[in-house]
């Protein structure tokens, strides 16, 4: 996994073969095989760890966001995504760096794990979106607009920290963001 994910990220996805990890990794082709069907099985292993926390810090938000009654329990839900998913990036930078790097693209091949984990981010993030507007939380025309917008500004951020471009702690770029986008949205 280690030698698959090092030479997606210098040379995307699509590019490396299963040689090449092999090759990366001094092991049999056959050691390959023992463990992964496809260069498909071992992207998905790679961003398997991702899809599940995403999975489970939205999950939470959209609890958080049910039970919310006012801004500030807006606030807190969010703040509550946002602290559960800086985690991911010390975690799995490498990971993360690999998503942000081939989540736009089409999704055939041995990419198509990763743009389906982006697809179901982008899909819940405008459920959240939803859940907000219909608790009478936030006022938007079209709650796509506003979660693909939070979305891109987020990965922009996430990359932006992996790559030491910003160096904030956590908290005061969350409580940034947060700040923006709901005075930007009209959060009541």
């Amino acid at each position: 996994m280690r030698a698959g994910l090092a030479l997606f990220l210098e040379r995307g996805v699509d590019s490396v073969t299963i040689d090449d990890i092999v090759g990366v990794a001094d092991v049999a082709k056959g050691s390959f095989y023992r463990y992964f069907s496809d260069k498909n099985a071992l992207v998905e292993a790679i961003v398997a760890p991702l899809r599940e926390s995403f999975g489970s810090a939205l999950d939470a938000t959209e609890k958080s966001l049910a039970e919310a009654t006012d801004g500030i329990g807006l606030v807190r839900a969010y703040e509550g995504l946002a602290l559960s998913l800086v985690p991911l990036a010390l975690l799995y930078p490498d990971a993360i760096r690999l998503y942000l790097q081939e989540s736009r693209a089409p999704g055939r091949g041995a990419r198509a794990p990763i743009r389906a984990l982006s697809d179901e981010i982008a899909e819940r993030a405008v459920g959240l979106t939803e859940t907000a507007i219909a608790h009478g939380l936030l006022r938007v025309d079209d709650p796509r607009v506003s979660a693909y917008a939070v979305v891109g500004a987020i990965e922009h951020l996430v990359l932006a920290v992996i790559q030491g471009r910003l160096e904030l702690p956590p908290h005061r770029i969350v409580g940034t963001l947060i700040k923006l986008v709901l005075e930007g949205v009209g959060a009541r």
